[in-house]
């Protein structure tokens, strides 16, 4: 039972972060009055969420969520480095 509802959790937190994302990125665009910067928490909240998320699609053995967010995740997390290279 306690396994279940951990799972939920960890499904619902990580929508929840995927969810909420932009607004950093909208903050700062605001701010700077520019949309060429990507903020790097917008890129932390992304690379959790989507790591959150695909740790759920394992756990339910959901291949389509797996394959889905493993993919965002790898290709966020290139970006990060990308961007701060």
């Amino acid at each position: 039972m306690w396994k279940n509802v951990i799972i939920n959790c960890i499904g619902f937190i990580g929508g929840s972060i995927l969810g909420l994302q932009l607004i950093p990125q909208i903050y700062k665009a605001y701010k700077t009055k520019s949309t060429n910067d990507i903020s790097t928490f917008f890129l932390l909240m992304n690379i959790v969420g989507l790591t959150l998320m695909t740790t759920y699609g394992v756990c339910n053995n959901d291949i389509a969520c797996i394959f889905t967010y493993k993919y965002k995740s790898i290709k966020f997390i290139y970006t990060f480095i990308i961007d701060k290279s």
